[in-house]
């Protein structure tokens, strides 16, 4: 598998544009353990997205790898 600068970048689009979309609609993604912090699929992409739901915005808690342990952090 080849790795480059342009699909870095369009992997990085594409967690920037699920991030928008969940500012739009942020309860889109399944909640865990407390309904404020949810997961969402980037949609093509490997990886998860773990968001808190606040008043006014979300925060992306933390990006992860689809292969990742990503509930044990």
């Amino acid at each position: 598998m080849t790795y480059s600068e342009a699909a870095a970048g369009e992997r990085a689009d594409k967690i920037e544009r699920a991030a928008r979309f969940l500012t739009t609609m942020p309860r889109a993604g399944p909640a865990l353990r407390r309904e404020e912090v949810r997961k969402w699929r980037v949609g093509s992409t490997p990886y998860v997205l773990i968001y808190r739901v606040l008043a006014e915005r979300i925060d992306v808690l933390r990006i992860h790898h689809g292969r990742q342990d990503w509930k044990r952090d």
